[in-house]
């Protein structure tokens, strides 16, 4: 974990290890949102206000050397896949939960508050990806479509993938119910091998691992998993380092995944 001055981001080893590449997990430190939005929270449609968002915004640019806007998304939790094109795109609204560039200049974002983040480089064809993934985007398997969409718009090999998930709730504490088993277990596979059984008050329950399910559909898609990283936090568990909607409910704010080419 780095930061500056009060930042604090989450970067992955992997990616760290390419130059012409910026990328950064925010945390919800070095902001100026009140609470319980404190203090860096990235999203403007949380309930926080529009100026505390945008100097949010203006803040992480600033410590990242990022002079364009982010381009983020209208996130949906579906599998829909946009291709980032130009710094004219950013201007539009796009209802997708993955985004792909081969840009520089361009920076990615995807906000999150437990769901999954994964950001994706290729060092063949230098391209790059921002993902995400929530039970439902994981269930349509969106990191295996995105890596594919890459594939073939790109024209790169998998064996050149690298990617980094982001903080997301953890397997200890994102119980999930039959309703959700059933509607993932009919779109996956992979569902017994990250998720465990757990019973509460004699009803059967489920602990979902995101991170797990990720990895094994990266596999699927050619990723080599010695290309595959992961970070320790626990977005539920870690309360003073993170927003998590299954613990603070609809006044979370949300953190960043940023990724671009320069």
């Amino acid at each position: 974990m780095g930061g500056k001055e009060r930042l604090q981001f989450v970067r992955s080893p992997l990616l760290e290890r390419f130059s012409g590449l910026t990328h950064a997990f925010t945390t919800r430190s070095g902001g100026i949102s009140c609470p319980p939005y404190d203090s860096l929270n990235l999203s403007a449609r949380s309930g926080d206000t529009e100026f505390s968002v945008e100097k949010n915004r203006q803040i992480l640019s600033d410590a990242l050397s990022i002079k364009r806007n982010f381009f983020f998304l209208n996130q949906v939790h579906g599998d829909s896949i946009v291709v980032a094109e130009d710094a004219g795109s950013q201007r539009k609204s796009y209802s997708a939960d993955a985004v792909i560039t081969a840009k520089p200049e361009l920076p990615l974002a995807i906000l999150t508050a437990d769901c999954l983040s994964i950001l994706l480089f290729s060092a063949d064809n230098r391209s790059i990806g921002a993902i995400h993934a929530g039970w439902r985007g994981t269930a349509l398997n969106i990191v295996g479509q995105t890596v594919n969409r890459m594939i073939s718009r790109f024209n790169i090999n998998p064996a050149y993938i690298y990617a980094a998930m982001g903080p997301s709730i953890g397997p200890c504490c994102y119980e999930v119910d039959s309703t959700v088993y059933e509607q993932f277990h009919k779109s996956s596979s992979l569902w017994d091998e990250g998720s465990l059984n757990a019973d509460r008050d004699g009803e059967r329950r489920w602990m979902l691992d995101l991170a797990v399910i990720n990895s094994l559909q990266l596999e699927e898609a050619g990723v080599d998993p010695e290309h595959i990283s992961h970070t320790p936090y626990c977005t539920s568990c870690n309360e003073n380092l993170f927003y998590s909607y299954r613990r603070d409910g609809i006044s979370s704010g949300r953190q960043g995944s940023i990724i671009m080419l320069t």
